[in-house]
């Protein structure tokens, strides 16, 4: 866009503020959506590790010899432990260590041009 014949136009302080604001709730909207998704797969999981544990330990107390349903139960719910801690704990820390980090290369960019 042109101011006047010759000269590029530079926006007012004000609309860069805008724009700026406006790729911040961008960054924002994306970390959401991924904190989301991190927790909602992590009771998906959790849903079907119940249900099917379930389904094995009653196989196991009406058809099983030697009880063997609680090893399955432990060794899973070791890795719905650590599905946990990644979706309660470290997605939020990443995705705002990223989220800065972008605010951070954004600014950067802006003050160069």
């Amino acid at each position: 866009m042109r101011d006047a014949p010759g000269r590029h136009y530079r926006p007012e302080p004000l609309r860069r503020h805008v724009r700026v604001n406006m790729m911040i709730d961008k960054i924002h909207d994306a970390r959401v959506k991924k904190e989301y998704e991190a927790i909602k797969g992590f009771y998906v999981h959790f849903l079907v590790y119940v249900g099917v544990c379930l389904l094995l330990v009653l196989i196991d107390v009406f058809f099983g010899d030697p009880m063997w349903s609680h090893w399955v139960v432990l060794g899973w719910g070791i890795g719905i432990a650590f599905h946990a801690y990644a979706a309660f704990i470290k997605t939020p820390q990443v995705m705002a260590a990223w989220e800065a980090e972008q605010m951070a290369r954004y600014a950067k960019k802006k003050a160069q041009s």
